[in-house]
Order: structure tokens, then sequence, then C-alpha cells
């Protein structure tokens, strides 16, 4: 495998990325840092949960290829690789069924999110003067209304689980454990006195 130049001028090398390699099918550009790409994410998870209770990969791949946003243009892996880092963070809870075959489901911690998003954006509440702006404004609205709907239910859910006292499973995020934490037993073990 070949290798670039840093810009630079830096002699070391780099390794192949995404731009550089054809066979490097997962494309890391552009990257969404507005948080529109996790929006539309958790958005479709809990859409997909609400008809099937559980949501896999392939079902949430054929949601978003509808919507023919860059991000996605890569593939399952990608969505699949989301979906994993999600469920590191704790927005999702996952269960495996066989071999790879897993399905997630939002988490307390992911539909708290998803709630933060749609107050961020200004998404439950249709853009001001919607009617002049023909069928994008009535679109906007249906689904402003849409999330307002799914945004009371989501909060009926989670006042019901506080009266039964039953949260949802939130998932550990996985913790490092310093070097230090480590080696202090160690050396206790190894330098006694």
């Amino acid at each position: 495998m070949k290798a670039r130049l840093r810009s630079n001028g830096d002699t070391r090398l780099l390794p192949n990325t995404a731009r550089t390699d054809p066979l490097y099918r997962t494309s890391l550009m552009p990257i969404d840092r507005s948080g529109n790409v996790k929006m539309d994410t958790l958005e479709n998870i809990f859409l997909v949960q609400r008809v099937k209770a559980w949501c896999t990969v392939n079902d949430l791949y054929r949601d978003l290829e509808d919507l023919a946003a860059s991000p996605f243009e890569s593939g399952r892996r990608r969505v699949s690789m989301r979906m994993l880092r999600y469920r590191r963070d704790g927005l999702l809870i996952r269960m495996k069924i066989k071999g790879r075959l897993t399905e997630y489901k939002l988490s307390e911690r992911g539909e708290n999110r998803l709630i933060h998003f749609w107050k961020k954006f200004g998404l439950l509440t249709p853009p001001p003067e919607w009617q002049l702006m023909g069928e994008k404004g009535r679109t906007a609205k249906e689904l402003a209304d849409l999330r307002m709907s799914l945004f009371k239910e989501i909060t009926q859910k989670q006042t019901e689980r506080l009266l039964n006292n039953t949260p949802l499973r939130t998932p550990k995020v996985r913790t490092v454990l310093k070097f230090g934490s480590t080696a202090r037993p160690m050396r206790a073990r190894l330098l006694p006195g």
C-alpha cells in the first residue's frame, strides 16, 4: 500500500485515507459536527422502534437511504459503525439475536438526546410564515406536528417509567483504566516493604 507525504514538508509518511485509496469504501467526508446526522439516526431508530419495538441496521439503512444524505452514501458498514458508537455512548440499547445480527433500541439517554436536538434545531414548531412557503412550508409544518406528537409520547413514557420506578436499562459506557491504577498493586507485590 502506498503512502503520501504530509503537506507541510514533513518527511514522515501517512497511511492511506478515504481520499487516496479507492478500495477504502467508508467515506469519512463530509463530517457533520452540528448533530444533524445523529438526530436523523436517532429519530429513524425511534420511528422503526415504534413499529417493530427493535431496529436492525438494515431497517435503519433502508430509512436513511430515502433521505439521500451524503454521510450515508458509503453503505451499511458506515451505519452499523455509527450505531455501535452510539451504543458505546449509552444512547442505544443493543440485543444480540444470533451471530452478528443485532437489534437496537433508544435508551433513556438516547431519548433525551433526541429531544435536545429537536429543541436545539427548533423542529418542534413549524417555521414562521410557513403558509407563504408553499409545499415546502406545508411539509415543514407536518414534520413539526409529527415531532411534537413524538416528543409528547416520549415524555409521557418517561413519566410513566418514573411513576412505576422501572427505568430503561442504559448500558454502561466503557471506562478506560489508567496505567497507574494497575501498576500500583503490581509494584506492591514485586517490591515488598
